[in-house]
């Protein structure tokens, strides 16, 4: 599995001078939309999505049952999943991938 890494866009918010900061992360992450009439609906809060860090995730597989849990690259398994996985994904920065059995 792959998905994005919590950890890139935090280090990527810290690291900004950006004024919008703040409002970029939450673009980014999903965490929050573009579109609002106005400043007080946008403070009422828009949905949140859950998203992780290497630690957390591996944390939560293993808390509903899998096993041999570990971050892995495109390519570095002992199974082939060239048929249905995309490198592009796995070599993007911003992303982390997961091997781990049932």
């Amino acid at each position: 599995m792959v998905v994005p890494d919590l950890s890139f866009y935090i280090n990527k918010y810290i690291s900004s001078n950006q004024a919008n900061a703040a409002i970029s992360f939450s673009i980014e992450t999903g965490m929050g939309t573009q579109a609002w009439p106005n400043l007080f609906t946008r403070m009422r809060g828009d949905s949140h999505h859950v998203m992780y860090d290497c630690k957390a995730l591996i944390y939560l597989l293993e808390s509903i049952g899998f096993s041999s849990v570990r971050e892995a690259k495109y390519g570095d398994s002992a199974f082939d999943f060239s048929a249905v996985e995309d490198p592009n994904r796995w070599s993007s920065p911003e992303n982390i991938g997961f091997e781990c059995i049932a």
